[in-house]
């Protein structure tokens, strides 16, 4: 029912009617599951253009175009008489309902995606039938988001929130369940990601995000993260007394049309743990920016961006001073399943030449040694 609309045999072989029309009609029928339609409304809702005598032969001959694709299954699935036609629904299944009756709202497709402009009457049935399945998906998932035990584990609601985002990408609850759980997981960058899918969907719609949304995203980026320095980052390193006196590094990962590939999310992966380990250096101090946000002219900037060459995946790293003046640049290659290991060995040897790189920098401009605080 949802995508293209198809029927299959016990054996897996296509039972699809040939035309539009009586293609459409098996649908119409098959999403009424069991319920009776007089032969009337279906003559309106196919052959309205036509005279009642005309139409009730195009929907003999229909009836019988559909018969003749279902094969022997047709004498007991297909239940009619002079007035009402019906599909027998305890010998059909379906992939938009469950056995017992409640809708799947993890299904995204489109309800009988390839049955528009089969007839006016149809195709404004279609266009509400659709908005309802939609909104039944929707208010499922919502439930089970609401209702769920505080036990359940994150990753079953992160699912539930996702499905809600698929179906609505305004919904902002389902928006800050998936940043909270995000969050605790220290993934800085899948945050960033729906925080400016929802509000460049809200600013489509003429709206703003809600004060409560935003509030909880600059808490998450602000908060400072668990994660605890790998190998020889591991050494603890005084603090200096004032902390305004520190760097300030601004890392952002601008979103190109190939923000849904690969190797934007190996990037997202790379953005979160590398964001995370500079917060643990102490060194520097760090903001991490959304995809939207715009770097400012008072501090460093590290520029993330994802890059293949020669079917190699890399993350291309830039760090520009406040005035604009590109003084680094570094690249890490990741695999397409990079190991843990693997991402922390090059997010460890990225930060190591970022602060290298940002000493001598400083060191260069106000003629002053290089912190030693590194060994």
């Amino acid at each position: 029912m949802c995508g293209f609309f198809a029927v299959k045999g016990p054996e897996g072989k296509s039972l699809r009617p040939p035309g539009k029309k009586p293609a459409a009609l098996l649908a119409y029928l098959a999403y009424r599951r069991g319920k009776k339609t007089t032969r009337d409304r279906l003559v309106d809702l196919f052959w309205s253009d036509r005279g009642q005598k005309q139409g009730q032969d195009s929907l003999r001959q229909a009836i019988y175009v559909i018969r003749h694709a279902l094969h022997h299954q047709s004498a007991t699935i297909l239940i009619s008489d002079r007035n009402y036609i019906a599909l027998d629904r305890d010998q059909i299944s379906y992939d938009l309902w469950r056995e017992d009756g409640s809708i799947h709202e993890s299904v995204h497709d489109e309800l009988l995606e390839d049955l528009d402009f089969i007839s006016p009457v149809f195709d404004d049935w279609l266009l509400h039938a659709r908005r309802d399945v939609r909104n039944r998906q929707i208010s499922r998932a919502e439930r089970l988001l609401a209702g769920g035990d505080p036990d359940v584990a994150p990753e079953e609601a992160l699912d539930i929130a996702k499905i809600i985002l698929k179906l609505d990408p305004t919904n902002e609850p389902a928006a800050r369940m998936a940043i909270s759980i995000h969050a605790k997981r220290d993934e800085i960058g899948h945050g960033h990601r729906i925080i400016q899918a929802l509000q460049k969907r809200l600013q489509d719609d003429g709206l703003d995000i809600s004060e409560k949304t935003q509030s909880l995203y600059n808490n998450v980026i602000s908060a400072p993260t668990d994660v605890k320095p790998h190998s020889e980052l591991r050494a603890k390193k005084p603090k200096p007394e004032t902390v305004t006196d520190l760097p300030l590094v601004e890392v952002g990962m601008p979103v190109g049309d190939d923000n849904k590939s690969s190797t934007f999310d190996l990037s997202e992966e790379f953005f979160d743990r590398l964001v995370s380990r500079m917060i643990q250096m102490p060194e520097l101090r760090v903001r991490a920016l959304g995809t939207s946000d715009t770097f400012s002219h008072s501090a460093f900037s590290l520029r993330l961006l994802p890059s293949v060459k020669n079917d190699e995946t890399r993350i291309v790293l830039r760090l520009s001073s406040g005035d604009g003046e590109a003084f680094w640049a570094s690249h890490a290659p990741v695999t397409l399943h990079p190991a843990d290991e693997h991402i922390e060995a090059q997010v460890d040897k990225s930060v190591i030449q970022i602060i290298s790189a940002i000493e001598e920098n400083i060191y260069r401009h106000l003629k002053r040694p290089p912190m030693k605080t590194m060994s």
